[in-house]
């Protein structure tokens, strides 16, 4: 008792607060802004996430609540890609990526288990300002420099903005915003506002970049925040997975074979896309060959250099293809495991806050069906479906499916 009391008082003073609210606003910076021109910022992130250790670590000790099999998940995940990596004698250096962000997730997810496992809900309301800060700013300066800040590097000559760098990468900020912000207001009027200007910016901001994939994203995420009933967000959910699937079989596996009129004249005139997306269908089909010759565990963890010689890209513009060339079919298996085992925590905890985490979830693989993000960002997601229910749950309103 005279633990659990010490970490309440830890982490319920306004000075905790501020401390854990830094963490976060350092976290999610080095996953949603683009930080390869601001050297000096990147370093001082940097620093500071090694000083958050020690202090995650204790927390992690004085939290006697039991580890979730969607944690567990995660832990496979991340040891499936570091065994590929090592079995194909991956130099160190090119997995210092893979042990940075594995850094991050840890840090993530220990601050998140830690105040949700003492019924606050804090951290959602941290990570809600942290990235409508960088939303606003990431506008302004949209509207000083329409066409980027930096130029692109040689790899990938698109220029680079300050949210993501690549303007496709902007989606994963504003999705997992509106969806943090709308599980917020729906247990606390207090960020309604800042909800409604933030959907407002983001669609506005995708629209001045031409990224016509986000757009769609955020568009469908907003109209699941604000369908009425359960059983329409659950139809409206079972449709956009039939979609899904259907796409990633008929068109991605298939490489440069879209021969289907439907998806011709869908992506054409309403996407205003050549039917290779942008070359990715090229991208694809290498990979699906690439994969051919290690269909079991992958390559592991790869430099950008090296997608470019075997695929033509820097990667492979989709996560499922992502995920069998980092770990082959074992980690594709644990990844649908993953899924599974947030879809559990869905449908067992009936009610809103679930319905749109696990929605954002598959938004979020929508949009990997033409980009790859940082899995810090699914680890969020995952750590939330598998903790957030102990935030009171008398105050979440619960509705059957």
């Amino acid at each position: 008792m005279q633990d659990i009391n010490q970490q309440q008082c830890m982490i319920s003073s306004k000075q905790s607060h501020i401390l854990y609210g830094l963490m976060l606003f350092v976290m999610i910076a080095r996953h949603t802004l683009y930080l390869e021109e601001l050297l000096l910022v990147d370093r001082v992130l940097s620093v500071l996430r090694f000083a958050f250790i020690p202090v995650c670590v204790y927390l992690l000790v004085k939290n006697k609540k039991q580890t979730t099999l969607l944690d567990w998940g995660m832990v496979v995940y991340g040891c499936i890609i570091l065994y590929s990596s090592l079995y194909h004698h991956i130099l160190f250096a090119d997995i210092v990526p893979f042990i940075s962000t594995t850094l991050d997730i840890f840090i993530i997810w220990t601050i998140l288990r830690t105040f949700f496992a003492n019924n606050d809900d804090f951290p959602v309301k941290a990570l809600t300002i942290s990235l409508s800060l960088f939303i606003y700013l990431n506008f302004i300066l949209l509207l000083l420099f329409p066409n980027g800040i930096w130029e692109g590097k040689e790899l990938d000559a698109a220029p680079r903005f300050f949210l993501g760098g690549n303007y496709n990468q902007m989606g994963k900020a504003f999705i997992l915003a509106i969806a943090l912000n709308s599980i917020y207001t729906h247990r606390n009027a207090q960020l309604k506002k800042n909800l409604i200007l933030l959907s407002a910016i983001s669609v506005i901001s995708l629209l001045l970049v031409g990224s016509k994939t986000s757009t769609v994203g955020v568009i469908i995420l907003i109209l699941f925040t604000l369908l009425p009933s359960a059983k329409l967000r659950s139809a409206g959910l079972l449709a956009f997975v039939i979609v899904y699937c259907v796409f990633q079989v008929t068109i991605v596996f298939q490489g440069n074979e879209v021969t289907n009129h439907y998806v011709v004249d869908f992506v054409e005139n309403v996407l205003h896309k050549d039917m290779t997306f942008t070359y990715r269908t090229d991208i694809w089909y290498q990979s699906v060959l690439s994969i051919a010759h290690s269909p079991v565990i992958g390559y592991g963890y790869q430099s950008p250099e090296w997608y470019e010689q075997e695929i033509g890209g820097v990667m492979p513009h989709n996560y499922v293809l992502s995920v069998l060339m980092k770990g082959g079919l074992i980690l594709l298996l644990c990844t649908i495991s993953n899924v599974l085992l947030a879809y559990r925590q869905y449908r067992k905890h009936n009610n809103y806050t679930h319905q749109i985490l696990f929605i954002t979830l598959f938004v979020m693989l929508f949009m990997q069906l033409f980009e790859v993000y940082s899995f810090a960002i699914t680890a969020i997601l995952f750590t939330c479906l598998s903790y957030i229910h102990l935030i009171d749950e008398r105050n979440d309103k619960t509705t059957a499916l």
